[in-house]
């Protein structure tokens, strides 16, 4: 059995204005992991390109997270893959729950927040663009570290997310397809926590060096063998995939 790990393709990313009396409460709801955005058009394409990668490999048997932005990467690639099955959704393959961080009770990270607000708003006058990295990756960093710190409410703890995931593996192998090869449609978290931690601990600094984050439609590629599940490669993008054999990076 093979598992081809498939984050989900370009979603949209809410608009918050920086005058907007619920910013940070609308900003909170996306920052919290419960975020429901439906695809970019460019979303769109990216998931017509996992459908080519589909027919490339072979693959039938499809599953997903029922989260809006993989369930609609899905549904992309098995049209354009020209597949007629199912896609079997499952809870298990949800973007970690991290919680909220309710700054409008903490004047201090209200502000820190605005500030942020701010500078992206002032990026996108200047350039077109809607997200200016540097803030992406403070309001990436402030919610990871308030949620493995315990500072997050409403979500899952690191401990349930991991539980949950491992449960993914356990449920694929008692579905016993053997010689199968799979496609999962899941989340950044989701396929980060899976290699690194639960399937090659041992790999974990390698592959964060040469993939620091795993991209849109990226594929991290699993084997079952008779001693458990071993990787073979890591959050590699999807047109290079082919190239690489075992123990690619």
């Amino acid at each position: 059995m093979e598992l081809y790990f498939i984050r989900h393709a370009e979603a949209q990313t809410p608009s918050i204005d920086p005058r907007d009396p619920e910013r940070l409460e609308r900003l909170d709801r996306y920052g919290s992991g419960d975020y429901e955005g439906p695809l970019t058009e460019r979303g769109r394409e990216q998931a017509k390109d996992a459908g080519r990668f589909l027919a490339r490999k072979g693959i039938e048997t499809l599953l997903a997270s029922p989260t809006t932005r993989a369930r609609q990467t899905a549904e992309i690639a098995l049209a354009e893959a020209g597949l007629e099955s199912d896609i079997l959704l499952m809870e298990e393959l949800r973007e970690a729950r991290i919680g909220f961080l309710h700054p409008e009770r903490d004047p201090k990270l209200a502000r820190s927040m605005d500030r942020a607000l701010m500078i992206n708003e002032t990026w996108r006058k200047i350039t077109g663009r809607k997200v200016f990295l540097p803030v992406a990756l403070y309001f990436v960093r402030l919610y990871m570290s308030s949620w493995l710190q315990g500072r997050t409410q409403g979500g899952e703890s690191p401990d349930q997310v991991r539980d949950r995931i491992g449960r993914v593996l356990d449920r694929i192998a008692a579905m016993d397809l053997q010689g199968a090869r799979i496609a999962v449609f899941t989340h950044g978290y989701v396929i980060y926590y899976l290699a690194n931690h639960l399937v090659a601990p041992e790999r974990k600094w390698r592959n964060i060096v040469s993939r620091p984050y795993v991209k849109n439609v990226s594929v991290t590629h699993l084997v079952r063998t008779r001693i458990g599940w071993a990787l073979r490669s890591y959050a590699q993008p999807i047109e290079t995939h082919d190239t690489f054999g075992f123990g690619g990076a």
